[in-house]
């Protein structure tokens, strides 16, 4: 039977408890958000710019009750359920790699006999991209792993993610480009440097710290250009660059270290 996985606050909220089974679970297309500028004496507008904005999912469930107090009471429950306000991890058991984070808004629930009904639920998610449920730093990357699924563009060769020499490839399976900008990943770096640059080859990402750092330092890059040196931060002495992974093989440069290294990216794969 499928079912909608519902995670909150790391607890499962299992509808099945309740009688209540997924009929369908619909991500919406892809919406764009476009800027334009109107110039004096030229009809229309000129386009300026465009980026994705939020996502709908419409998710259809099926209850059953012994008998019409019993749907009530079903419903009831259900709507206590999926009443808290936090955004809730989606994950349709029938993609069970791949994870939304949503809120729900309103719903109501539809009578199809005395003893049965249905609920249509549009989730919305505020990122337009659905994630991988494993992280780079988990080593899940087993096809027998039941974080995994075919269509996640996972490759049969071993993949990794941590490396100890200054030239690598880190490989990114979703199709969609990791940017630090707004995107949940770090990169950790380990080791003595001076004038430390970490290059993205493919991507053109060029990330540069104006200072030195010894083997015993750790620097961190994180969500929003955060860039910490031993847990305080030295953005401004960076370059202030973002640093990005594009879709596929990535290849990586790291200049300005010295003897042993240590280097490892730690995200999650996203998708359209």
């Amino acid at each position: 039977m499928n079912w909608l996985k519902i995670i909150e606050d790391g607890q499962v909220l299992d509808h099945r408890k309740l009688n209540i089974y997924l009929l369908s679970f619909i991500p919406q297309s892809l919406s764009t958000d476009y800027t334009s500028e109107q110039i004096p004496g030229l009809p229309g507008s000129v386009f300026t710019s465009a980026h994705y904005g939020s996502r709908t999912i419409r998710a259809e469930f099926g209850a059953v009750g012994y008998d019409h107090l019993d749907l009530q009471l079903i419903r009831d429950e259900f709507y206590a359920m999926m009443a808290t306000p936090k955004p809730k991890q989606l994950i349709d058991m029938r993609q069970p790699g791949k994870m939304w984070e949503a809120a729900s808004g309103e719903f109501g629930m539809e009578y199809v006999s005395p003893t049965a009904a249905r609920f249509q639920v549009d989730f919305q998610s505020f990122s337009p991209f659905a994630k991988s449920v494993v992280r780079t730093s988990e080593n899940e990357f087993r096809f027998d792993s039941e974080k995994l699924q075919f269509g996640q563009g996972i490759l049969t060769e071993p993949l990794f993610y941590k490396f100890t020499t200054p030239n690598f490839r880190v490989y990114n399976a979703g199709n969609v480009p990791v940017d630090l900008r707004n995107q949940d990943a770090v990169i950790t770096f380990r080791g003595a440097s001076n004038q430390l640059r970490i290059r993205n080859l493919t991507s053109g990402a060029d990330w540069r710290y104006q200072g030195t750092t010894t083997s015993n330092d750790t620097i961190r890059l994180e969500r929003g250009c955060r860039a910490l040196k031993n847990g305080q931060t030295i953005l401004a002495q960076t370059n202030l660059a973002a640093f990005t992974l594009a879709p596929g093989w990535n290849s990586i440069r790291i200049e300005g270290s010295s003897g042993r290294i240590e280097i490892e990216f730690d995200f999650r794969f996203l998708y359209l």
